[in-house]
């Protein structure tokens, strides 16, 4: 992660000089990062199916750091929003419909509502 922090510094910096190839550039190290965490995840799951594959017991500790581990990164995933072409954030084009039973209990249940 300190090779990540470095690279990003140094866009940074170089966005003074070259603000098109530091944007460049920064596309292709979030891309990068994103890549090695994805990959990170997968090994991650692959070694847990390999333990259940071989009858391992896996313990309810392990597998609840590993929740853990993947709610933190979830949160992350939904906190970051896209931007729309004046800089605000994009909103959905069209907002999928509530099943009727959904905003029944929605109507009903004030702890139900969004964020």
């Amino acid at each position: 992660m300190g090779d990540l922090r470095h690279r990003w510094d140094e866009i940074q910096t170089a966005f003074v000089d070259e603000p098109r190839q530091a944007v460049e550039r920064a596309d292709r190290l979030v891309a990068e990062t994103i890549t090695q965490l994805a990959e990170s995840f997968a090994t991650q799951r692959t070694n847990l199916e390999h333990q259940w594959d071989r009858g391992d017991e896996v313990s309810t500790e392990e597998l609840r750091q590993l929740l853990r581990r993947y709610r933190s990164f979830f949160d992350r995933l939904l906190t970051v929003q896209p931007r729309g072409p004046g800089g605000g954030p994009r909103r959905p084009s069209v907002r999928p419909p509530t099943p009727p039973n959904l905003a029944k209990k929605r109507s009903r249940s004030p702890r139900l509502s969004r964020r």
